[in-house]
């Protein structure tokens, strides 16, 4: 089976997803250098954010029984932002841990670049911990960033 490989580049307008999954359990890279990115709706209610996130590296979890996926498959995941705005009223989590009793013992893999723009994140979690296996996430910030605003940061975490 062929590992799924895909792209994204915002480079101006508008972008607006309740959830954005950045390399589920397959290979996955998205550029912003303009534009605006919103995860989730800014109309949800303050208790409504958990159901917006932005996953960066999330590996497949136990709801994805019935797929084809290998086991040996890590998900991998980079989201660069150059510019722009990005703005996401849920939680951020770069590398998931994987709570899957299917895939057992594969993480994902991620990294959040941010070298100009603004980020906003309401949760930022790098190496999220799970029952089977952890994940492994990198962020670096550099360049001309505008603003980095994260609430919440969290290394290596399980919510």
């Amino acid at each position: 089976m062929a590992v799924a490989v895909g792209a994204y580049d915002l480079e101006a307008g508008v972008l607006e997803a309740s959830r954005t999954q950045v390399g589920l359990s397959g290979q996955g890279t998205f550029n912003q250098s303009g534009g605006t990115h919103t995860v989730g709706y800014s109309y949800y209610p303050p208790s409504a954010y958990d159901i917006a996130f932005l996953r960066i590296g999330n590996q497949l979890s136990e709801y994805d029984q019935n797929s084809n996926i290998p086991e040996n498959l890590k998900a991998y995941g980079i989201y660069n932002l150059s510019g722009g705005q990005l703005n996401v009223l849920g939680s951020t989590v770069v590398g998931s841990g994987s709570d899957s009793y299917v895939h057992s013992g594969y993480g994902g893999l991620g990294f959040f670049n941010q070298s100009g723009g603004t980020s906003t994140m309401h949760n930022l979690v790098v190496g999220e911990s799970g029952t089977k296996a952890s994940g492994e996430g990198h962020v670096t910030v550099s360049g001309t960033a505008e603003e980095c605003i994260w609430y919440y940061l969290c290394w290596c975490c399980k919510w």
